[in-house]
């Protein structure tokens, strides 16, 4: 058998970890990172949301209100 015979031998050159799946805690992870991503842009963006910084400082602050002409 020469060299060559070896190096073709292709159903030997899978790699045996990428066979395996991932644990179920990761995969839960993962989407419950999405999940939580989807939620953070919807409230947090002003467009969606309504959320903005000045509406949250004029409502801790109602002095800022009463200022405004």
């Amino acid at each position: 058998m020469s060299n060559f015979d070896e190096q073709d031998d292709i159903p030997s050159l899978n790699r045996k970890d990428t066979e395996n799946n991932l644990p179920l805690g990761w995969v839960i992870f993962f989407l419950a990172l999405i999940v939580w991503g989807i939620y953070y842009i919807y409230a947090y963006t002003p467009k969606f949301g309504g959320w903005t910084q000045n509406s949250a400082y004029e409502k801790e602050n109602p002095v800022v209100e009463q200022m405004k002409p």
